[in-house]
């Protein structure tokens, strides 16, 4: 992507660098399109400040009481306000036009790139012979490989289709061996972090490595938005987008074996034979990312580290230097490697070496804060292929992986402690293997190191992620050595990370620990899902962002500006304070009127209490102020309350003016302003005072101790279970009746909850219609003998009181009783319910076959109505309960012993 400004500076050089690259002029239809950009961004701003302006004379019309200018300017703030979103639409496709225009155009050629056509004005840089002999004929290596058996292209095409190849035997092992040689040989020698990225990225990925939109046909979409990698490129040069990375850490050098995959959509006809043009291959990439003047020097670095590899397989190369027709899309300057072939009697590409400059890193917008006050830039970006050929608890045996955890807070070894461990041992003993020897011969640290180790591959084991750090935070003490180290506000980091661990097993898939890690492939909220625990404000959006300082904690951002109230401490102390333990045990909390009515005790709680909101207070303080990237700006507000030495304000000030000396004083129009800007070591280190650590506060050790298992809360009981929960067996419901039955006693239960609240003598005809509209498929007959069966029911003296006025239906109880010595959760519905006079009557209605008159009641629903009995008589306590069974064919009604 190209700076819209460097090109209005010098339209000219743009246009000369675009046609060395065989491009038309573009300066001018660019800078149109900025100017249509700038008009549309002017025109949505000037809008808004005539709204602002108008608003604020709205006010002074009003106070004026000129109501009609009021009414004029508030007609106009509409048709401002109907016109914002056509002037936002218009900004952002202004915008969206430019940005699609940049990203269409190649990266401008460095000065010293020859010029040329295409490769024949390529310029030979520097070449290297090998001391073998070279042949005067070869055979061709596909010739060679079908031969021997070891390549079969037949069968790749049966799997796959042309330009694929399947290697067997020892070309296999000779592919496999080869990257492994290149990544120990990289990460070894040349100081390069071997990676393991994602091969399937998304379009911003692409885009930022500029491989979309230009190059869409030449790429393969893997469908829902991703993309097969066409070099590791593209996914390790992205492990920085969006990123602002200190130039104390640059630069970062990235390596990594990957699969490859090219559509190869403008090659038909070219090298279709062999092994060249493939579209699957593996290979080795390096890229660095690095400042802007140290690009050069690592662009000649990297080839250095290329050429490293075919020295030590002494073969025969040379080094081109692309010409600025044969460069790539996004490279700046590009050397090749090319490699002598027998078989051809030629040189062929083996490995690329590109600098891109800024170009990438606009597109990816990933950028470093310059040492000394320079502010913030983009870095640049290289890339080189190594040649083209094939984690701790996991992966013991990754020796940087378990370095780098060795060396964290959770096992706190240091530089001099991994060099006297790992220096000098044999080349195939890993650092896990020189870890064990060093803690057998007694070396502390390796001890501590390797007990850590076994623990983290005991864990991995057997739990998933969450299980994982879990464990390895709690009771194991890593969050206490984290937050030790690291302060506090680790804790909310963790607490994320932690969340994002949980949440990964909850998905359909089994936890898996090692498909968890795949998403913080490097560095942590890098890899291919995003996965972040560091929170970010979105960038780009043009807006102003209000919040508290605490909901600010892990936010940062280019210009902050803390809004001090300086409240004074003590103003809002709760009216309830709570009082130190006496000797015989904990008291109660105090009311109190203020401080001036404060007694010893609790003048002692209420220092206590604003001791503590001192302490937050301050702690807040350091996270407004280490929430501003470049530009801090502490403002006290000017209301009734004045700032004390105990503001922010003035505690800011007091401590830049002993750490830096007097600001830079400045009138303003809004008033004096004092300024300090970024001040010498020197003046920091002078400054800072060192103090021994506080010693950790003791704790319990319970604290780290497994929870006793909690017994199972019991289900709550349904009294239609009653029965099966009594003698502690879950009995199976009897088997329902036909279709008919059922329909049957559904209506019946409706009549005898609805038809009470009828009139005596309109009640017939109501439940005729009623079960004619709910059941018009039931027989005449039996409808008829249904009502009069529940007529009959209703009119019954010795069940009146159930269908008096005061009677309920369908009444819902819950509650606990103690069953078999258990108490019990019990939540249930009883049929009809009524409560007079001293007792309490209730009934549950059965539309089946009623026992016989000198039959025991049926167990079942015997101890279902008596359990509606046991909770009645706990909400009615002073109350007489009756308990009714009532079948209404008869009706048959009985009575629930209290005894049950």
């Amino acid at each position: 992507m190209h700076d819209i400004r460097a090109i209005r500076e010098n339209p000219e050089a743009f246009d000369r660098d675009l046609e060395h690259r065989g491009l038309s002029p573009l300066s001018a239809e660019l800078i149109a399109l900025d100017d249509a950009r700038k008009a549309a961004v002017s025109a949505a701003q000037s809008a808004q400040e005539r709204r602002n302006a108008l608003s604020k004379e709205i006010g002074a019309a009003k106070k004026a009481k000129d109501e009609a200018r009021a009414a004029e300017l508030m007609a106009e703030v509409a048709r401002l306000k109907d016109e914002a979103p056509g002037l936002e639409a218009a900004q952002g496709e202004a915008e969206k036009v430019l940005d699609a225009r940049l990203a269409a155009i190649p990266n401008r050629p460095k000065e010293d790139v020859p010029l040329g056509a295409d490769e024949h004005g390529n310029v030979e840089y520097r070449r290297f012979d090998s001391s073998r002999e070279r042949l005067a004929q070869g055979r061709q290596h596909f010739e060679l490989g079908e031969a021997t058996g070891l390549m079969d292209f037949e069968a790749a095409a049966k799997l796959s289709g042309s330009r694929f190849v399947v290697l067997k035997g020892h070309l296999a092992r000779l592919e496999r061996a080869l990257g492994q040689f290149m990544l120990d040989l990289h990460t070894g020698e040349h100081g390069y972090t071997e990676v393991v990225p994602p091969v399937l990225v998304r379009d911003e990925a692409m885009f930022g490595t500029a491989q979309l939109p230009k190059f869409r046909d030449d790429q393969f979409a893997a469908g829902d938005g991703f993309w097969l990698i066409p070099t590791a490129e593209v996914p390790l040069t992205n492990l920085v987008r969006e990123n602002i990375l200190a130039e104390d850490e640059l630069p970062l050098r990235f390596t990594a074996l990957t699969p490859c995959f090219r559509a190869e959509a403008g090659a038909a006809g070219r090298d279709t034979r062999g092994m060249l043009r493939q579209h699957q291959f593996n290979k080795v990439e390096l890229v660095s990312i690095t400042a802007p003047e140290k690009s050069d020097e690592e662009h000649e670095r990297m080839l250095a580290c290329a050429e490293a590899v075919l020295k030590k397989l002494d073969l025969s190369y040379r080094v081109m230097t692309l010409c600025t027709g044969d460069m790539g899309f996004a490279s700046r300057k590009t050397y090749d490697i090319e490699v002598w072939v027998p078989g051809q009697q030629t040189y062929r590409e083996i490995s690329s070496c590109s600098v891109c400059g800024d170009f990438q890193a606009r597109r990816m917008n990933a950028r470093y804060r310059a040492k000394e006050g320079r502010g913030v830039g983009f870095v640049h970006t290289l890339n080189g292929s190594g040649v083209a050929v094939g984690r701790a608890g996991l992966l013991p045996a990754d020796d940087l992986t378990l370095a780098t955890a060795l060396k964290t807070p959770l096992v706190g070894l240091t530089d001099d402690d991994l060099t006297r461990i790992a220096a000098r041992r044999p080349f195939s003993e890993t650092l896990e293997d020189a870890l064990t020897r060093h803690a057998e011969a007694g070396d502390a640290a390796a001890i501590r190191g390797h007990a850590a180790l076994q623990l983290w591959i005991r864990l991995a084991a057997e739990n998933g992620p969450f299980g994982f750090y879990a464990a390895l935070l709690g009771a194991h003490g890593g969050r206490s050595r984290l937050v030790a180290r690291l302060g506090g506000e680790a804790g909310d980091a963790i607490d994320v990370f932690l969340a994002q661990a949980a949440e990964a097993e909850t998905g359909g898939d089994a936890p898996c620990l090692d498909a968890f890690l795949a998403d913080y492939v490097v560095r942590p909220g890098r890899g291919k899902s995003g996965l972040s625990v560091k929170r970010d404000l979105e960038a780009g959006r043009d807006e102003v962002r209000v919040m508290t300082v605490h909901g600010a904690k892990g936010l940062e951002a280019p210009v902050v500006v803390v809004i001090d109230g300086c409240e004074p401490l003590g103003r809002n102390d709760p009216p309830l304070l709570g009082l130190d333990p006496a000797a015989d045990g904990p008291l109660p909390p105090v009311w109190t009127g203020g401080r001036t009515q404060d007694c010893a005790a609790t003048l002692r709680a209420r220092s206590a209490l604003q001791a503590r909101a001192r302490e937050e207070h301050n702690r807040l303080l350091y996270v407004a102020m280490t929430r501003a990237a470049d530009h801090l700006v502490i403002a006290p507000y000017r209301g009734a309350t004045r700032e004390t030495p105990a503001s922010w304000c003035e505690m800011v000030r007091i401590g830049l003016e002993r750490g830096l000396g007097p600001g830079e004083a400045v009138e303003t129009e809004h008033g004096p302003v004092t300024i300090w800007r970024d001040g010498s070591a020197a003046a920091l280190a002078a400054a800072a005072e060192t103090t021994a650590p506080p010693e950790p506060e003791s704790v319990p050790d319970w604290l780290f101790s497994n929870a006793a298992p909690e017994a199972e809360a019991a289900p709550p009981l349904s009294p239609s279970g009653a029965l099966g929960a009594a003698d502690g067996q879950r009995q199976p419901r009897r088997r329902l009746g036909d279709a008919e039955a059922r329909r049957r006693g559904a209506l019946i239960h409706l009549l005898l909850e609805h038809l009470p609240r009828i009139e005596p003598a309109r009640r017939a005809e109501a439940a005729e219609r009623f079960t004619r509209a709910r059941a018009p498929a039931l027989e005449e007959g039996k409808r008829k003998e249904l009502v009069r069966a529940v007529l009959r029911l209703i009119e019954t003296p010795d069940l009146a009181p159930l269908f008096s006025t005061q009677a309920r239906a369908e009444v819902a109880l819950s509650g606990r009783i103690v069953v078999d010595g258990i108490a019990r959760d019990v939540t249930g519905r009883i049929d009809r319910l009524v409560v007079e006079d001293g007792r309490v009557i209730l009934c549950d209605f059965k539309t089946g076959r009623p026992p016989a008159d000198d039959a025991p009641l049926p167990e079942r629903e015997a101890a279902q109505v008596a359990l509606y009995a046991r909770l009645a008589a706990a909400i009615w306590p002073e109350h007489r309960i009756t308990a009714l069974l009532v079948w209404t064919s008869g009706p048959v009604v009985r009575r629930v012993e209290e005894s049950r």
